[in-house]
């Protein structure tokens, strides 16, 4: 697990090496409630709220899922934004709030 965020008291986001989003219902620890793997690469950073999750990777893809109906809403590429040394995704309340800082391993 290379990243977790909990947009609601009873909900737990987690970003991980092996591609994958998951969403799991704290009332029922052992249960997953969504799974995504649209990455090609580590899940670097997630972040959401009551609507959306959004998760960004390796491989320089941000997704942005909605959680109401468990689908991919966009794919964005965001290699050419490469600026700072760091990666991590907030999340203020509206898509247009969506803060990104990314650092790409040299591979990229």
């Amino acid at each position: 697990m290379l990243s977790l965020c909990m947009p609601e008291r009873d909900c737990l986001v987690s970003g991980c090496h092996d591609k994958k989003v998951r969403v799991f219902d704290l009332r029922e620890v052992t249960t997953v409630q969504m799974e995504h793997q649209e990455h090609h690469k580590s899940v670097l950073s997630v972040a959401a709220s009551h609507d959306y999750i959004y998760s960004a990777s390796e491989d320089t893809t941000v997704c942005v899922w909605d959680r109401r109906n468990n689908a991919l809403l966009q794919r964005l590429n965001v290699r050419e934004s490469r600026t700072e040394d760091q990666h991590s995704l907030s999340y203020n309340g509206s898509f247009q709030d969506l803060f990104l800082r990314f650092t790409w391993p040299a591979t990229c």
